[in-house]
């Protein structure tokens, strides 16, 4: 989730860049349980306020054009990864993920009214302001650490062990 209604790049603060996602997975180990190599697959839904960028253009890396499109989506992808523990807890998961995203949205101008003639790659007849698109984009890249809080596979006192405990006190 992103909390920014809009931010500030160069001398436009007028970028919008609110967006909420919500992501599930599901991940296959190749050797070991939560550990080694993995392939994922997903599947989640998002919904957005964002300005768009283009890239490369007016000799600058990137640009924003006026107006915001508002509207929500839905996502599938592979994924692959390692997991390495070390010191019994402690995880490291480096990731690469790409989704099939399908997004559909409204165009507004910069003012906020609804724009009733965006780019369609075929016009309609009559004015519709509702707008779709769909993309293969990588979802996730990265690497997190993490600190396992439970772990099923850590030996632990068995209950005749506690019993016995409970009996010499």
């Amino acid at each position: 989730f992103s909390p920014h209604k809009t931010i500030k790049w160069g001398k436009r603060d007028d970028i919008h860049a609110m967006f909420g996602i919500l992501q599930t997975e599901y991940r296959f180990y190749i050797k070991r349980e939560a550990r080694g190599f993995y392939v994922s697959a997903h599947a989640g839904v998002q919904m957005f306020e964002l300005t768009r960028p283009f890239f490369f253009r007016n000799d600058k890396l990137i640009t924003f054009e006026p107006g915001f499109g508002r509207g929500f989506g839905a996502m599938t992808g592979i994924g692959i990864g390692y997991t390495h523990t070390f010191k019994e807890r402690w995880v490291v998961d480096a990731f690469f993920a790409f989704d099939r995203m399908w997004s559909w949205y409204n165009d507004y101008f910069a003012n906020g009214e609804i724009n009733l003639f965006p780019r369609h790659q075929k016009e309609p007849k009559y004015p519709d302001p509702f707008n779709g698109s769909a993309e293969w984009l990588p979802s996730k890249i990265g690497v997190s650490i993490g600190y396992k809080i439970f772990d099923p596979n850590i030996k632990r006192k068995s209950c005749k062990e506690r019993k016995v405990e409970r009996l010499l006190k």
